[in-house]
Parts: C-alpha cells; structure tokens; sequence
C-alpha cells in the first residue's frame, strides 16, 4: 500500500527519496503520532540550540486534514513579526478592493495616484507582480522620517521594464496609494475591514501592546515600515499561531483566495536571484529548487510565503499539508546571523519530511 501512496505523491509532483521515505514511515508503526511529535520536538530543539543560529523562540505546526503536530516555544497566541509574509495579506486586500471594484489592477500608478508622475506607463498588475525594476531617489530605509520616505516615493521610476525580482519598494509604494485613495480610509483601516474581519483573524494586526516575538523589540523589524510608523503593505503585521492556522486553512480551502485568483497568479510567474518560482506579492511556487520555500517535496500545487525574521507559512493543496513557522530569528540584535538561511532550509527539509510521513500513515492507518 505504501508503494502505491508514494508514487501517487510522486505523480502529484514530489520529488522525494521513495526508498527512504517508505522505510522511515514503516518504522514508525501506528503509534506515529507519538513518534512524529518527539521527532517534531527533537529537531526544533537541535535547530534552536545550534550555537551559530542565535534563535530563542520557535513556534512550529505541521496539519495534514484536521490533525496536527505542533512544538512551541512560547505560547500559541504568542505574538510574532511576520515580516514579508505581510504581502500575502496585501495580495488579498488588493483582491477584496478589486471585487469592490475599489481598484483596478490594469490601470497605471498615475492614474490611481497622480502625485506619481513617472509612473504613467506602469500597471499595478505590474507593481504587485514585481514586473519592472524600480527605484527611488536614494534608499528609503535611509529616510530621516515618513514624510521625506514618502516624499523619496514620489521618485519611483522604471529603469528596465523587462526586469523581473523581488522587491519591497513595489508594496510600499502601495500603502502611500492606498492611504490617499478612498475617502476616510488609509491602508491599516482597510486591511482591517477587508482581510482581518472578514475572515475572523482577530489576533492579527499592525502595532501590537506587549510582548513581541521575531524582531527582537516591540516595533516592526523592516527599517522602511518603522519609519511609516508601522503600518505598510511591504511587512509590519503581526500573529500567531492561532490565526496562523486559521489562515492555513482558509487558504487550503480556497476560501482566502479562491481557485480562479489562484489560477490568475499562476499566471503571472517568474524567477528570483535564486531561481526559485514565484507570483504576485513573492508568493513562492513549488519548483525544482533546493531553497524555495513552497518545496519540491510537496505537490506542484503548493504555495508559500517567508519573512525576513523567519516566518513561513506553506499550503499543499493536493496533499492537504500545511506547514506553519513562526519564529525569533534576531535574539537580542536587529541582525540575523550570518548562516540563518542555510540552517532554516535544513530545519524546513527536515519538517517537510515529518508532513509526508504524517500524510501516509494517515492514509495507511486510516486515522485523521
């Protein structure tokens, strides 16, 4: 039976060792729940306590269909700096105020905000695509304050048109949009009417009282949205794992962007420096990529998102796996360690392989 459920994750797009992962998911018996949560358990500790790694705090779920494994650090509605995960929700928010017919993706920046002068040619089905190399009149992290970062804004220019990467100056730009657009409302109200109360996600927000985990402080870590004062489409929000989970299923469902959007930001791919598949807002796509976060283990129908301070949020549609991280990459310092990102590609591998053996003894024991 497991031959046949292996190949069946093959045919769906999993590029996995078959050999290893049918004898290590055998040796797990019917008792792998148990087995798979110490395993879950063992790693996220060796990750933490890595000495070059400098991570106090780790949050970690992984659910296939209603189950779950889950190892915290901290508490489960423990607050975390989620980073650039932030544009997986400016995604939705751009969806909601186009079916509102609030905003339309195929007109130009100019035409949306015409503060923006160079910006005649260029669509914002560009700017969330990522579509264009921009750039402003210096750094906008090196702003003295929100008025002179808004003021750098205006600057914004294509200076290749054919270019295609990942960028945060795109997103930005977009919260000084949509603060001007609608009457009464500024990008914080709006992301709070149309994503966060429309889908009960109570625990996520800008700005948030208390203690924070992932960035070392109580403020965003992005330097630009510290500056804006903490509300921007680039990064800023903040949650836990409690809405973390709630997203993961919204997604898994189709319910937070439904198939035909999906379908649409497929459309819109393209390569990072790394070559790894991505869309709209930095959505990572499953790719034969030893670092992308939608991994080539999964499904060909899988997406992820990552932030700088080491959140990871990664759907397998096909599989119905989630995979969900949330982390404290900065310790006491506003610096991540130099070899962060290696050893997060090998914590992520290894959490990656515990969700395809949780999958099949599922299906092998017939217990979800």
């Amino acid at each position: 039976m497991i031959n046949n459920l292996v190949d069946e994750l093959i045919k769906k797009g999993s590029h996995i060792d078959k050999e290893y992962l049918i004898n290590s998911t055998l040796s797990l018996g019917s008792n792998y729940k148990e087995k798979l949560s110490l395993k879950l358990k063992e790693i996220t500790n060796n990750y933490m306590n890595n000495p070059l790694d400098s991570i106090d705090n780790v949050n970690v779920c992984i659910k296939v269909g209603d189950s779950e494994l889950t190892c915290y650090s901290t508490t489960i509605d423990s607050l975390y700096d989620i980073a650039s995960v932030t544009k997986l929700f400016a995604v939705k928010l751009i969806y909601e105020l186009t079916k509102e017919k609030l905003i339309d993706v195929n007109k130009t920046i100019y035409e949306l905000d015409n503060r923006y002068v160079n910006l005649k040619e260029y669509k914002l089905i560009d700017l969330l695509n990522m579509h264009g190399k921009i750039e402003t009149d210096g750094r906008l992290s090196a702003s003295i304050d929100n008025d002179d970062l808004r003021k750098r804004l205006k600057t914004t220019r294509v200076i290749d048109p054919d270019f295609d990467g990942y960028t945060d100056v795109g997103y930005t730009l977009l919260s000084d949009i949509l603060d001007n657009l609608i009457e009464g409302e500024n990008t914080k109200s709006l992301m709070q009417k149309y994503v966060l109360d429309k889908h009960s996600l109570t625990n996520t927000r800008y700005l948030p009282d208390g203690i924070v985990y992932g960035n070392a402080g109580t403020i965003p870590n992005d330097t630009k949205t510290m500056i804006m004062g903490g509300v921007n489409l680039a990064a800023g929000l903040f949650t836990n794992m409690i809405d973390f989970k709630k997203l993961a299923t919204l997604i898994k469902n189709y319910e937070f962007f439904d198939l035909e959007f999906l379908e649409f930001v497929k459309k819109y791919k393209f390569y990072d420096v790394k070559n790894r598949e991505r869309t709209i807002g930095g959505i990572y796509l499953q790719s034969d990529n030893e670092y992308s976060f939608a991994s080539k283990e999964l499904s060909h129908n899988t997406l992820a998102h990552q932030g700088f301070t080491g959140a990871m949020i990664c759907v397998d549609f096909d599989n119905d796996i989630s995979i969900l991280v949330l982390l404290d990459a900065f310790k006491n310092t506003t610096k991540k360690m130099e070899c962060f990102s290696e050893n997060f590609y090998k914590y992520q591998d290894e959490l990656v392989i515990i969700a395809l053996q949780f999958y099949l003894c599922q299906q092998m024991y017939n217990f979800v």
